[in-house]
């Protein structure tokens, strides 16, 4: 046994509306090199990262992450996914209506929204947090609670 984190997926939109899909965290090798190549494709297309965001958290880190996307080149964008989407595989239900995951094969996803959001349940899974329970959190303090 790995000791890694697992979450299941359900997808809810379009044609995948209903699929099932086990997230495995990747190993901590894996991950650090899946972050290292994130914060290199950042740093390369200029992505301001703020010099408190330590004080900021991992809250901080996710708003950094979504403003990159937008300035990140497709190549490293592209090589990024296809490592977070490693990490999933598609339930199958077999004949004898037993039930096992496979790794995910061009086909099993067809709206591209899906790929979205398990991209974004892996690297919670990763964080140990909802991206966007962070960063409803970190903007909607006011400047007099963000010193309390």
């Amino acid at each position: 046994m790995s000791g890694r984190k697992e979450s299941d997926f359900t997808a809810s939109f379009g044609r995948d509306a209903g699929k099932r899909y086990l997230i495995t965290e990747m190993s901590a090798e894996k991950a650090f090199d899946w972050g290292t190549k994130a914060l290199l494709a950042m740093a390369k297309s200029g992505v301001d990262i703020p010099d408190d965001i330590k004080q900021r958290g991992m809250a901080g880190v996710a708003v950094v992450i979504v403003k990159a996307v937008g300035g990140l080149e497709f190549m490293a964008v592209s090589s990024l996914k296809r490592e977070l989407l490693d990490c999933v595989k598609t339930y199958i239900s077999a004949p004898s209506a037993q039930t096992h995951a496979r790794n995910v094969i061009d086909g099993d996803i067809e709206e591209a929204v899906t790929i979205y959001h398990l991209c974004i349940a892996v690297i919670e899974l990763h964080l140990g947090f909802s991206i966007a329970e962070g960063l409803s959190k970190l903007t909607s303090r006011t400047p007099s609670s963000a010193q309390a």
